[in-house]
């Protein structure tokens, strides 16, 4: 999931939500796998794939398993159509994890889906993964 800070506070934020240019959203994530690595990437409507997390979840303790907001917030850029980000959790090392979920996202960016319908990466069914997708609309006009 995800929060969304605008100019009126902030919100949690739900799949297919428009949002503009310059809004800040902060990524909520929950560890309730037993895999290594997690890597969080985003795809946008103009095909450009950008990775915002990769970490070791490993050892985490049994308990913290609940949500948790990823530390950096990300401020949306001004490409308009839907965005999809995924998280995905796998057994390999980090490195290696974030080579192949972005691998994948940059497949799925070049393949011309729709990313307001496409849930999954195309990565094997060993890595565990969860997508929201968000649109985003051009800023209304200022001024009278």
């Amino acid at each position: 999931g995800f929060f969304v800070k605008d100019e009126g506070g902030a919100h949690a934020g739900r799949s297919g939500e428009e949002l503009t240019a310059g809004d800040r959203i902060q990524f909520a994530v929950k560890d309730d796998t037993d895999m290594g690595a997690m890597v969080l990437v985003g795809v946008d409507g103009k095909g450009v794939v950008t990775v915002y997390a990769a970490e070791s979840v490993q050892g985490r303790v049994k308990g913290e398993e609940k949500t948790r907001l990823l530390p950096a917030s990300v401020v949306l850029d001004g490409a308009t159509g839907a965005e999809r980000f995924f998280v995905v959790y796998g057994a390999e090392d980090v490195d290696t994890l974030r080579t192949e979920v972005e691998a994948a996202a940059e497949r799925l960016a070049s393949s011309g889906s729709d990313l307001s319908r496409t849930a999954r990466l195309p990565l094997p069914d060993t890595h565990v993964q969860s997508s929201v997708h968000i649109v985003k609309i051009a800023p209304a006009p200022s001024g009278p």
